[in-house]
């Protein structure tokens, strides 16, 4: 879920220890819970370093802090895919499709 640019805000400014515990209970962020048990789990520091702090933000699979996508929204992924996931990737889309 990507977050609203106030969400956003309003995410970078309470502690992390409590985001942390507080968003996997809510409904709208159930997929903590829901990709815990698959290959590409998203994981809070996953999530808030891609959706909150900006890094990768146009991608709509999770990307690893240390991975790089250019031009995301030409790229497609499969169900269980997720290009970048690993650390240290570049991942790069030319063209439209």
């Amino acid at each position: 879920m990507n977050p609203s640019r106030g969400l956003r805000l309003l995410f970078l400014i309470i502690p992390n220890f409590i985001l942390r515990r507080l968003l996997p209970q809510l409904k709208s962020y159930a997929f903590f819970k829901e990709t815990s048990s698959t290959q590409t789990p998203i994981n809070f520091d996953l999530w808030y370093t891609q959706k909150v702090l900006g890094h990768c933000y146009s991608a709509y699979w999770p990307v690893h802090s240390t991975s790089l996508v250019g031009n995301p929204k030409n790229i497609y992924c499969g169900i269980e895919t997720s290009p970048g996931y690993s650390p240290g990737w570049y991942i790069q889309s030319k063209g439209t499709l």
